[in-house]
């Protein structure tokens, strides 16, 4: 059972290492790009930990794309997109 156990806690090491490198890397490229950031770990979601929520409505999402990708908006003659 020892063995098994060991071998349990190797592998848990090793893929909680392996994520947190891939993190790293996406995060430097998203850093680079201006993206933004994974806003959990891999060990956060082995200890089930939940992200923060977005408390944003879909406008105020949408707004915040446009304005980052610098789009125009061009609207119809009822408002709407």
């Amino acid at each position: 059972m020892a063995a098994r156990y060991e071998q349990w806690a190797e592998s848990r090491l090793y893929r909680a290492y392996t994520a947190e490198c891939a993190r790293v890397c996406t995060e430097n490229t998203a850093a680079l790009g201006g993206g933004k950031l994974m806003p959990v770990s891999y060990e956060d979601l082995l200890l089930r930990k939940a992200p923060q929520q977005d408390k944003r409505t879909g406008d105020e999402i949408a707004a915040e794309i446009i304005k980052r990708a610098e789009l125009k908006v061009v609207r119809k003659d009822n408002g709407c997109i």
